[in-house]
């Protein structure tokens, strides 16, 4: 699973900074905004995973460049997720 991290924006984005989503190979949990940016993380996050890359940066406008009205600029980070979090039951009951 390939982590896309918002790391700084600047000009008008559709997410802040440490927006984040999750990327497999046939999944998607969580966005950094939509649109073609979107769209272009997934694709290069599953580009990693099929070249088992570790890590890489995208620094992407948001303008008539690649189609989204924005107009500001956004500096992403795409690593591997860590080890997956234990499972645990949905409820807790303590006492």
């Amino acid at each position: 699973m390939i982590r896309v991290r918002v790391i700084s924006t600047r000009g008008s984005t559709p997410r802040e900074a440490g927006a984040e989503m999750f990327v497999g190979p046939d999944s998607v949990e969580g966005t950094i905004g939509g649109g073609q940016l979107e769209y272009m993380a997934i694709d290069r996050a599953r580009q990693m995973l099929k070249a088992g890359e570790a890590q890489a940066e995208m620094d992407i406008p948001l303008g008539p460049e690649i189609g989204q009205c924005c107009g500001g600029r956004v500096h992403l980070g795409l690593d591997r997720k860590g080890p997956e979090p234990q499972d645990y039951p949905d409820v807790l009951i303590f006492g």
